[in-house]
């Protein structure tokens, strides 16, 4: 198993497929520059949330590794996550609706 790494990014799209409980497929924007340069500018998140714990376009702190799936490429496989700090007037806003 890779080593655990932490990545703060914003939530853009969440996808679960039909009959798989709490797993859920998300679709990420890194926050910060050097994370963009390393992932890309977008990146997969697979793992376990349950339904309403995940709000788009929210920042969260995902902690897990990445793996390269035959079929679909490169994700990161989540182990756990937290809502990250919002920052900026637009982040509070964001936050408290």
């Amino acid at each position: 198993m890779s080593k655990i790494i932490e990545i703060t990014a914003t939530v853009v799209e969440e996808r679960r497929p039909p009959n798989c409980e709490n797993f859920v497929i998300l679709r990420c924007r890194p926050n910060e520059e050097r994370d963009r340069e390393t992932f890309g500018h977008s990146f997969a998140v697979v793992g376990n949330a349950a339904p309403g714990e995940i709000t788009l376009q929210l920042s969260y702190r995902f902690f897990g590794y990445f793996v390269d799936n035959e079929r679909f490429g490169p994700q990161f496989k989540l182990s756990t996550f937290t809502p990250a700090r919002p920052h900026g007037p637009a982040g509070v806003v964001k936050y408290l609706q």
